[in-house]
């Protein structure tokens, strides 16, 4: 047997393991590097559009815009979107930990994988992973700025948010006031109009979606909630008019029933039949009325 097979079968290993070392390295290296310059890329997106298609890219996150209690926020917080990237460089870098080196030719009979040790690779503290971490945290941490300016801005249409249909009507039809002070028809008739309007101008100036640098907020929900709340202020006012409709046909028939009722009367003496002249006049002009 040659003495030398050993030594050479160990140089070999050494060798190749180097070069997986090496080559584990230049791939962590690069593919680091590329994700980094990819998050920067779309992080660094200062864009607007209300239609997605006109965008020569596609946006690379999706939230919503939500409602929840009269308060506005994302389905997703902006620190989420900063934390999970970056721990996913974490994620990367722990999953080459702990590789073992190749032995080939088991030279080392059978050795344990404690005793084989690990096979070099990138660490967590090395300086050119802090700092591609520290430039996409700061990327990603100003991406999110124009999500908060947005939700500040769409702040305006809290009212149509926190709308309560009922509570409106109720408090528009004033029914535990005096009469004098409850609306009339034509009132009731332009509250009809004021919501369709409202529901109508809703419709052209909130967008189903906008595109927020890299990311595409959806606002459907809330969209749909502003303007299902303006069509059930219509359509309960609708129902106002009907009931007071209603209302004033059951005094009118009521009237009309108490005068037939009256003027059915036989007149016993000359005062009675005066009185009821006097009354047919008074109906007659109601009637008029």
């Amino acid at each position: 047997e040659d003495p030398d097979h050993g030594s050479r079968q160990r140089r070999m290993t050494r060798q190749i393991n180097l070069m997986a070392a090496d080559s584990l390295r230049m791939t962590t290296d690069a593919s680091l590097k590329q994700y980094t310059d990819f998050i920067l890329e779309h992080a660094n997106r200062r864009s607007y559009a209300e239609d997605p298609d006109v965008l020569a890219e596609a946006p690379l996150f999706v939230v919503d815009l939500v409602c929840h209690s009269g308060e506005l926020f994302f389905s997703t917080s902006a620190e989420f979107f900063v934390s999970v990237p970056v721990r996913m460089v974490d994620e990367a870098v722990q999953a080459l930990q702990g590789i073992r080196p190749l032995d080939p030719f088991d030279l080392n009979f059978g050795a344990t994988a404690e005793e084989l040790g690990e096979l070099p690779t990138v660490q967590h503290d090395e300086g050119h992973v802090v700092d591609a971490k520290e430039k996409i945290t700061a990327a990603l941490q100003a991406s999110t700025e124009p999500l908060a300016e947005f939700l500040e801005a769409f702040a305006r249409h809290l009212p149509h948010v926190q709308l309560d249909p009922a509570e409106a009507v109720k408090a528009f039809a004033n029914a535990d006031g005096p009469e004098e002070a409850r609306p009339s028809l034509e009132e009731m008739k332009a509250k009809v109009l004021e919501h369709h309007a409202e529901k109508a101008r809703l419709e052209g100036e909130v967008p189903e979606v906008v595109v927020i640098g890299m990311y595409l907020v959806s606002l459907s929900q809330v969209r749909q909630v502003m303007l299902e709340k303006h069509q059930q202020v219509a359509d309960l006012t609708v129902e106002l008019i009907d009931a007071r409709a209603r209302e004033a046909v059951a005094k009118l028939q009521a009237q009309f029933t108490e005068m037939h009722e009256t003027l059915q009367e036989q007149p016993k003496d000359v005062e009675r039949l005066t009185e009821m002249r006097v009354y047919m006049k008074e109906c007659a002009v109601q009637v008029d009325a």
